[in-house]
């Protein structure tokens, strides 16, 4: 007796349509998945590049390279101009080069962030934003390494002044010193790009906190060695507790609505 035999419901990532994910099993189409999602939304292709799925459209995710059904709830990207970092983004220390690489979606939309030379302290790009104290926040981006072989994300509580930051190995993929109160991942996106994140609670009422990406030589340190940068693109901020697909926004904010998959027929 094999799975196919004994199975009254089988459904893999493969056939589909817009609002409908087909079943193998039962064969009738009573056991197709009805599906809506009323917003657009990304999804890593079988070439391994970030791309747009229409509205309705179910994801077939290939993050991993073998394809799964990506149902995600809703989340907003709060970090506009997530993929131009010379438009509401502030420089510390550093020059910024855009559209210079190929980025995770196979464009030439990748900015360059570089350590101005004679600036020893780490530099990096900022973001005022707005924070809930006492929700949780996933802040992410996608990182390549050119000179510099190490980034760290970093949040600022900008009444104590209290930076907490992760560190990040663009060379091997892996995650450094890990600050008290993050949680962090970094998982491979393709073409030497690494999808870079933390999670932290906000635990301050402010309205202008800062989240940051700085350069570093070496795990762990907030110092540099004269210029170099890396790349940088598809900025997210999101409240949650993990990081979710990307959300492109320009210069407002954007939502991706929750996915739906529904079994609208009962059978026996």
């Amino acid at each position: 007796m094999s799975l196919l035999t004994q199975a009254s419901l089988v459904l893999t990532p493969n056939a589909y349509k817009a609002n409908k994910l087909y079943s193998i099993i039962p064969s009738s189409g009573n056991g197709d998945m009805a599906t809506t999602r009323a917003t657009t939304a990304t999804r890593v292709n079988s070439n391994g590049l970030v791309e747009s799925v229409a509205t309705g459209i179910p994801r077939l995710d290939y993050t991993g390279s073998v394809p799964s059904i990506l149902l995600e709830p809703q989340r907003t990207n709060l970090a506009t101009n997530s993929e131009d970092f010379s438009n509401g983004w502030g420089l510390v220390r550093t020059s910024l080069a855009i559209n210079t690489a190929t980025s995770p979606s196979g464009s030439m939309t990748a900015d360059k962030v570089n350590q101005i030379t004679g600036q020893t302290n780490s530099g990096g790009i900022t973001k005022i934003t707005s924070l809930q104290q006492g929700s949780k926040y996933t802040w992410t981006v996608f990182a390549k390494k050119e000179e510099k072989g190490f980034i760290r994300l970093s949040e600022k509580m900008t009444t104590s002044g209290v930076i907490t930051s992760s560190w990040f190995n663009l060379v091997n993929g892996t995650t450094g010193t890990i600050n008290a109160g993050h949680t962090a991942t970094i998982t491979n996106a393709g073409n030497g790009w690494y999808k870079c994140s933390i999670t932290f609670t906000a635990n301050e009422v402010v309205n202008d906190p800062l989240i940051i990406v700085f350069l570093s030589d070496i795990d762990n340190s907030t110092t540099v060695v004269d210029s170099g940068g890396v790349y940088l693109w598809g900025a997210q901020l999101e409240q949650g507790a993990y990081s979710t697909s990307y959300i492109p926004t320009t210069t407002s904010t954007v939502t991706r609505n929750v996915d739906i998959m529904t079994l609208n027929n009962i059978y026996t």
